[in-house]
């Protein structure tokens, strides 16, 4: 399939790209992919910004819903009350002998931190480190990206809701709680652009 793309086309320069088993997996290699859509294609121009070398070029499909139905607005996505009460604070949950804090953090999701059971330490700090999101059952091609608040990069996958507290259920009876955080790209749900959640289950 021949295709010669202007500049103007490329998009998402700014996403970082995972492909398995090449140099952009390791640790002094960062490659990014600008995308070019042509009808229900989209070219990924692999570019090592190392070396400063194209180093592959992929088609991948888009699939059936290429146009969004409902877009997340700015408004939404630069929520000052996310930003204030939930990214540049911590919140603390006291529920079902369980003590722990919260937060998002700018580019690694949801936190939680100084967790204790009946006043015992269980947990100093975890956090979804990185994930990845892979369009080839092969070569593990895809996109490596980031999730966390408002006012971090337009790169990020952005928190436009607080978090949800709410009860576990397992065969109609409650064990413990639940703290979930959703994320959305800008674009969702169009393609190459995302709908995650992070959710912690406390027993």
């Amino acid at each position: 399939m021949g295709f010669t793309p202007s500049l103007e086309q490329g998009q998402m320069y700014y996403t970082t790209t995972s492909l398995n088993h090449s140099r952009c997996e390791r640790s002094r290699h960062l490659c990014i992919a600008p995308t070019f859509v042509v009808g229900q294609k989209a070219l990924w121009a692999v570019v090592d910004l190392t070396d400063l070398k194209l180093v592959g070029i992929r088609w991948t499909n888009l699939g059936r819903d290429s146009i969004p139905t409902e877009m997340a607005t700015e408004k939404k996505i630069q929520n000052e009350y996310i930003t204030e009460y939930f990214c540049l604070k911590e919140n603390e949950i006291y529920q079902d002998e369980w003590q722990l804090k919260y937060s998002i953090t700018a580019s690694d999701g949801l936190r939680i931190s100084d967790v204790k059971y009946n006043s015992t330490p269980v947990i100093s700090s975890a956090k979804l480190v990185d994930w990845h999101v892979s369009y080839s059952n092969t070569d593990g091609f895809g996109y490596s990206d980031a999730i966390g608040c408002p006012e971090f990069s337009h790169g990020a996958v952005l928190a436009i809701e607080p978090p949800v507290i709410s009860d576990l259920f397992v065969d109609n009876k409650k064990e413990g709680f639940v703290l979930e955080q959703k994320f959305y790209s800008k674009g969702w749900p169009a393609p190459c652009n995302y709908n995650l959640c992070t959710t912690i289950r406390i027993l």
